[in-house]
């Protein structure tokens, strides 16, 4: 095959490859010795730029030329060889393109650059290709910022977790409830942060989730950061990948326990008052000789229905100055005090004194807030008593005694 002949070969191959080949001369403008036919892409005839009327600087775009030239004066100064470059150029019609330019120096035998020969190769679409991925993460970037912000300010605590149940974080209000940062949680299963049956449950709801998506709403359990537990509503779905699998899960739960226990609060005081109501009833025909068998039924039904330790009677005398403890009820394992508790003095508890003689009931929630070394605090502790409700019992005479619940 002769040297011609191949020559003429590779124009034909350079000539139909999406790059394009260039030798140029190092002086003004860099005129260009040899440019391959594929130069048509970008609008230019061979002839244009191989005659001179056009030079390589002219078609570099003019906000890049100056750095293109800084570069190449840069990197023939250091000896380099070869060098790549990024810039755009501009088509015959004025668009512009991004090019891959990879460049290789020619020197003479006393070390003088005589040429610079190279490929250019059109990058344009991977150009957009990053700027578009560039604007798309910077997107993400906002809308994250955002998300992140939004769920900060929500005072309802918001957990994910991905399709392993491991979480992947949570905001600011479950931070304060349970106790643990997002990134404290991050790539932990509910068993690793809350051991327990609880933690069973959940993770069966979440499988239970993942394998029929929608949303899921039940009431359960959580225990808080100071070992408390509180009743919540769950909220939980999934959310899902660009792929629409589902990827993980997203929950929120509601503090209920306020409203369970107004609810058990309601649901006792509407038994205590059924209860009450059946023990009027009652009494009403009751003949005189079942009275005593009728208050030690009432104080039994009053003490479960109330749920306390004891439920008992005491009788004022003496025109109220002394009190006996005529009637007891007693839960199973607690000791009866009435015996014991005979001809005391109404004047040692101030409670009985100040209020039941007026007529007003007396609630004690908390027996340790008494005054210390009061007579009241020490008969209330020895008696094992926490808290107790005295309500006044009334006659056509005024009061004659209470009714005790501790």
């Amino acid at each position: 095959m002769s040297a011609g002949y191949a020559r003429v070969d590779l124009d034909e191959i350079i000539g139909r490859s999406p790059a394009i080949a260039f030798v140029w001369r190092p002086e003004p403008g860099w005129p260009v010795e040899y440019v391959s036919g594929s130069v048509r892409q970008l609008g230019y005839e061979p002839e244009e730029l191989l005659s001179g009327r056009r030079r390589f600087a002219s078609i570099v775009h003019p906000d890049d030329l100056a750095r293109v030239a800084a570069e190449v004066a840069e990197y023939t100064a250091a000896g380099r060889e070869e060098f790549a470059q990024e810039y755009r150029l501009l088509t015959a019609a004025g668009e512009v393109r991004w090019i891959d330019d990879r460049t290789w120096v020619r020197r003479a035998p006393s070390g003088e650059v005589e040429r610079y020969q190279g490929i250019v190769l059109d990058v344009t679409l991977r150009k957009q290709a990053e700027a578009e991925l560039r604007r798309t993460r910077d997107e993400l970037a906002r809308s994250l910022r955002f998300t992140e912000s939004l769920l900060a300010a929500i005072p309802t605590p918001v957990f994910f977790k991905d399709a392993e149940g491991r979480y992947l974080g949570c905001n600011r209000a479950f931070t304060e409830v349970m106790g643990i940062a997002s990134e404290e949680l991050r790539g932990k299963t509910v068993y690793e942060c809350w051991p327990s049956e609880h933690a069973r449950t959940y993770h069966a709801r979440d499988l239970e989730l993942m394998r029929e998506p929608q949303l899921q709403i039940y009431d359960f359990k959580v225990r808080d950061k100071d070992g408390k537990e509180r009743a919540v509503i769950y909220a939980k779905n999934v959310f899902r990948d660009e792929l629409d699998q589902v990827a993980g899960i997203v929950g929120a739960f509601i503090d209920i326990s306020d409203r369970v226990r107004m609810e058990e609060e309601l649901r006792r005081r509407l038994e205590l008052e059924r209860v009450v109501m059946k023990i009027s009833t009652e009494f009403v025909a009751r003949p005189p000789d079942q009275i005593e068998a009728g208050i030690e039924s009432a104080l039994l039904a009053l003490g479960e229905a109330a749920g306390v330790d004891r439920a008992y009677v005491f009788v004022l005398r003496n025109a109220g100055a002394r009190m006996d403890n005529t009637h007891e009820w007693c839960r199973a394992g607690i000791a009866p005090e009435r015996e014991r508790l005979q001809d005391l003095r109404v004047d040692d508890f101030p409670s009985v004194r100040d209020h039941i003689l007026a007529g007003r009931a007396v609630s004690v929630p908390r027996v340790a807030e008494l005054p210390a070394g009061s007579a009241e605090r020490v008969e209330f502790e020895r008696e094992g008593i926490r808290s107790l409700v005295l309500v006044p019992m009334t006659g056509a005479g005024g009061v004659l005694g209470f009714l005790g619940l501790d």
